[in-house]
C-alpha cells in the first residue's frame, strides 16, 4: 500500500504540470482591415447563350491584387447581361499569393452587380484557405468599373 501512495503522490503533480504546460490551442485572431486595388488582366469567354433578352455568359478571368492581398486570382463564373447594360455575376475565385505577407491560397464565393453606367459593386466571401492562410475567414467588398478586360477598382474588408 505504501508503494501505491508514493505513486499517487508523484503522478498527481506530474499530470497537473502536463495540463498546465499543454497549449490550449491558438485563439482566433481578431479581424483586421484589408484594402488595396484589383484589376482583371485577361478574360476568356467560355460560352454564351440567351434567355429572352438576357445574355448568359460563362467566363474565366484573371485578376491581379495589390495591397493587403498581393497575388493573382482565377475567377470562374457566370455573368447575366441585361439589355439595359446592367449585369449580375456569380462565381468562384481562387487567389494565390500573400495576405499581410503570409503565403497561401484563398477560395472566395464572389458576387457582383454592374449598373448601366459601368460601375461595379461586389462581395467576395472566403470559403476556404490553405497554406499559411489556413483558417482565415473574411469578406472583401469591391468597388470599381468594368474595363475592357473585366472588373478593376479597389477593395476593402475584414479578414482574420
Amino acid at each position: 500500500m505504501h508503494t501505491r501512495t508514493r505513486f499517487s503522490t508523484l503522478i498527481v503533480p506530474l499530470v497537473a504540470l502536463l495540463v498546465l504546460a499543454t497549449p490550449l490551442g491558438a485563439a482566433a485572431a481578431p479581424p483586421v482591415e484589408a484594402s488595396g486595388d484589383y484589376a482583371a488582366t485577361s478574360t476568356t469567354i467560355n460560352g454564351i447563350r440567351f434567355a429572352g433578352p438576357n445574355a448568359i455568359i460563362d467566363l474565366t478571368f484573371t485578376v491581379s491584387y495589390t495591397g493587403t492581398l498581393a497575388g493573382t486570382s482565377v475567377v470562374d463564373g457566370r455573368l447575366v447581361a441585361h439589355p439595359n447594360d446592367s449585369g449580375n455575376f456569380h462565381g468562384v475565385e481562387t487567389f494565390t499569393g500573400t495576405v499581410n505577407g503570409a503565403a497561401g491560397t484563398l477560395t472566395f464565393n464572389a458576387v457582383s452587380r454592374h449598373d448601366p453606367s459601368g460601375a461595379s459593386h461586389g462581395k467576395a466571401v472566403i470559403r476556404q484557405a490553405t497554406g499559411e492562410l489556413a483558417g482565415l475567414h473574411g469578406v472583401l467588398f469591391q468597388d470599381g468599373t468594368v474595363g475592357p478586360l473585366g472588373p478593376l477598382g479597389s477593395y476593402s474588408g475584414h479578414i482574420g
